[in-house]
């Protein structure tokens, strides 16, 4: 598919904006009664058709009602993007609802839901949030296994932080990508000693959205007086005390500056820390994440004479020899599906041993597959063992959350992940179905 044109982007921005003005304060038809959000309009070319996804919350009953409602009114909401958008041609409207995304609001709304309850259930506000870190002594901070730039980021910043309030802090990770080691401070930070894990008071999560994904070897997540967790997951499952979420952040590193900033004396190696993983959850500023605040926090932070340029090229740019040779295995399996919308690619265990691999050497191969022009979806799998598959999936537009959720896995809604207990063959047919299935082309 054509990418579209920035004149396109500008008149999708514009529509979405003034038909969700429109329908909030000027429908006055009874039927448009429920909570409806405009996710997004897609335009022709020609600008004589315009789909305009939307979310409906409801009962399927009320939703058609809405639905129907929302299509009634498409002339007079046409009539007013003519006048107020003023594009040379004022295409004709067609309501589409997508139920998918619906999920990701209810799921909102449950996460709003259990904030209202009382503190038992963790009250999530900044104040509690930092009347926590302020009023406790010993922190033993985590993420989720195999972590990325922004886990290991958003940990070490946070622990320098806590270092320079006096308090106690360890990190405890997984095994990380080499380039994240030699780019990111405050590796003294990491918990060393193999035999027996620190001690621990409040026991910090961060960039990770459910329990059985924390890594947690030494078990202070069950020692902890108090578990906290921090994090951008839309999909996240409430398993702390105290829960901080905000799923419109770049990144969790943009949460801990957010937190962490006006009780904390921040420093060049913090803000290296913290730009690290907004840069690198981003995709270099590129992906729809990218928001005003995250460009205003990222240029506070080059303020502390931080090594920018070093951290983009080490951590996006560069790479080793042996992740080369993953890309070109993966290249040599790839697959271009469907008009070439759709990429798929794998790397089987054998393969991975041949050119001694590791599964952090296989970062970035779905966001290559991504790039080649006209690839709408790309999924690259590569096997752990004989029955264990992981998945890494990217997408421009279709919501992979959802998807990886189906195989016991999460993410964003352009970037998402899981692990499938099935042979790679198996593997691979199982995810290229849902995706081509969500695609709507199979």
């Amino acid at each position: 598919m054509k990418q579209p044109s920035g004149r396109l982007i500008k008149y999708n921005n514009e529509f979405a904006r003034e038909i969700a003005q429109i329908i909030h304060s000027e429908l006055k038809d009874p039927r448009v009664g429920q909570i409806v959000s405009v996710l997004k309009t897609e335009t022709s070319v020609d600008l004589k058709h315009c789909k305009v996804y939307v979310s409906i919350l409801g009962s399927p009953g009320e939703q058609q009602k809405t639905l129907e409602g929302l299509q009634n009114a498409a002339g007079f909401i046409r009539k007013c993007i003519a006048e107020r958008v003023n594009p040379r041609q004022t295409p004709e409207i067609r309501f589409i609802f997508d139920g998918s995304v619906e999920y990701g609001f209810k799921m909102d709304k449950l996460i709003e839901d259990v904030i209202k309850r009382d503190a038992a259930a963790g009250i999530t506000s900044l104040e509690e949030i930092r009347r926590v870190l302020l009023e406790k002594d010993d922190f033993v901070i985590a993420a989720h296994v195999n972590p990325d730039s922004d886990a290991v980021g958003s940990c070490l910043a946070m622990g320098m932080c806590l270092k320079k309030l006096g308090k106690r802090v360890h990190v405890v990770l997984d095994s990380y990508h080499e380039k994240n080691r030699i780019i990111i401070p405050g590796q003294e930070l990491v918990w060393q000693d193999e035999s027996a894990g620190p001690d621990v008071s409040v026991f910090i999560v961060l960039d990770c959205a459910s329990a059985d994904r924390v890594s947690d070897r030494f078990g202070c997540m069950s020692r902890a007086e108090t578990i906290m967790c921090i994090d951008h997951h839309l999909s996240h499952s409430n398993f702390a005390r105290y829960l901080y979420l905000d799923a419109e952040a770049s990144s969790t590193c943009e949460l801990i500056y957010r937190i962490m900033s006006p009780v904390a004396d921040l420093d060049s190696d913090i803000a290296s820390a913290l730009y690290a993983g907004l840069l690198t959850d981003t995709g270099g500023f590129r992906h729809s994440c990218t928001g005003a605040e995250t460009m205003r926090i990222a240029s506070e932070l080059i303020k502390f004479g931080i090594p920018f340029t070093d951290i983009y090229n080490g951590l996006l740019m560069r790479h080793s020899l042996t992740e080369t040779l993953v890309l070109r295995a993966a290249l040599n399996n790839m697959e271009l599906l469907d008009d070439n919308r759709a990429a798929f690619s794998f790397i089987s265990s054998e393969e991975m041993n041949e050119i001694n691999a590791e599964g952090t050497d296989t970062d970035g191969v779905s966001e290559y597959l991504l790039n080649i022009a006209g690839v709408e979806v790309s999924v690259f799998l590569y096997e752990k063992t004989k029955d264990e598959v992981k998945a890494s999936m990217r997408s421009s537009e279709l919501n992979l959350s959802e998807i990886a959720k189906a195989f016991g896995g999460g993410g964003h809604w352009h970037a998402a992940g899981c692990t499938i207990n099935a042979p790679l063959r198996e593997a691979f047919r199982s995810i290229s179905e849902m995706v081509r299935s969500a695609m709507e082309i199979v």
